[in-house]
């Protein structure tokens, strides 16, 4: 309410400045000296706002990883510390693709279908938004973890429906996902993603065959800001690493196994020519939850974090328990 009350205050002077040169428009000292501050003034107002009132781009980047089984180029499942913490919401697709494109599946142990996994990665990152923005791009998600349990989950926020939303519909997110080979496998029948008005999602997808490497990016803009997930994709290497040890299982049992790794390169920038506007506050809020909101459920160093300290739960659990990864294998208590 200040603040309207000063911008009144300063359009009435500003008002009252033009009428007085206005009605003194023949004296030209007036004219002359007053052209040159007016002037001044604008570039003062736009550089302050452009330079000084911008808020500064957020920038993070994160591996995410897939451990697949060189023999069928599918994710390992079993034992659970494969799986328990990857949540890709919904049964996986990757089976539907193998059955819809087998040449994407060479029989070749030396193949890593790393571009597949490239390809469902991207369309894992528009289903997790799906999930969190599904009725509002005002979201709230909820989650303890408790000695009892844990459990969260995401929906709407309580005002989300005073609030204005672009929902894009099941053809508009398949058309920009178009090229990417997990575009129609669908496991929601009509998913829709509610995003900021006027926003744009902007996809391109990798290219290439079936183990080559190709960058991709998904962005999404609107008149506020630009959120974007870049990924690269890395070297894959013939191992699961400690997970091996974790899962109880040989060198002989995981000699099939192994790591693909991308590099996700996640930037929100900010309109500087919107720095001040009223609705700047909720946008930088959507974006900095969207950013963290992905990073959680795909970063895999978190992902690890959560595995070990699982696993050291599990040393406490009577070896005859199953744990959240099987068995607490013998001689680890």
């Amino acid at each position: 309410m200040k603040s309207i009350l000063v911008l009144i205050v300063l359009g009435l002077a500003t008002v009252a400045a033009f009428w007085f040169v206005w009605i003194n428009r023949a004296s030209e000292k007036i004219v002359t000296s007053t052209v040159p501050i007016a002037v001044a003034a604008l570039i003062g107002i736009f550089f302050a706002g452009w330079v000084f009132g911008g808020e500064d781009d957020y920038q993070i980047v994160f591996p995410v990883s897939f451990m697949i089984d060189l023999r069928t180029k599918l994710e390992i499942q079993t034992p659970y510390v494969f799986s328990e913490f990857r949540t890709r919401f919904g049964p996986s697709k990757v089976p539907e693709l193998k059955r819809q494109r087998p040449d994407l599946f060479p029989d070749d142990k030396n193949y890593f279908a790393r571009n597949v996994y490239h390809h469902y990665l991207q369309r894992s990152l528009v289903d997790f938004l799906v999930v969190l923005y599904r009725g509002s791009w005002i979201a709230q998600q909820v989650r303890f973890d408790i000695g009892t349990g844990g459990f969260g989950f995401y929906g709407p926020a309580q005002d989300a429906k005073s609030v204005p939303s672009r929902v894009l519909k099941k053809d508009e997110i398949e058309k920009a996902l178009a090229g990417n080979w997990f575009a129609h496998i669908n496991w929601l029948p009509e998913p829709e993603l509610s995003l900021p008005p006027n926003s744009v999602l902007k996809i391109t997808v990798p290219t290439g065959g079936v183990d080559q490497q190709s960058p991709s990016d998904l962005r999404i803009e609107n008149d506020f800001c630009t959120v974007s997930f870049s990924v690269e994709s890395d070297y894959p290497i013939r191992s699961v690493g400690e997970y091996r040890v974790m899962a109880g299982l040989s060198d002989e049992d995981v000699s099939d196994f192994a790591t693909d790794t991308y590099v996700v390169r996640a930037r929100i920038h900010y309109s500087k020519l919107r720095s001040g506007h009223p609705d700047m506050k909720r946008h930088k809020e959507w974006a900095r939850q969207l950013v963290d909101e992905v990073r959680r459920q795909f970063d895999e160093e978190l992902i690890w974090a959560r595995v070990k300290e699982a696993d050291m739960r599990a040393r406490h659990y009577p070896p005859e328990i199953f744990t959240p990864h099987g068995r607490v294998p013998q001689g680890t208590r």
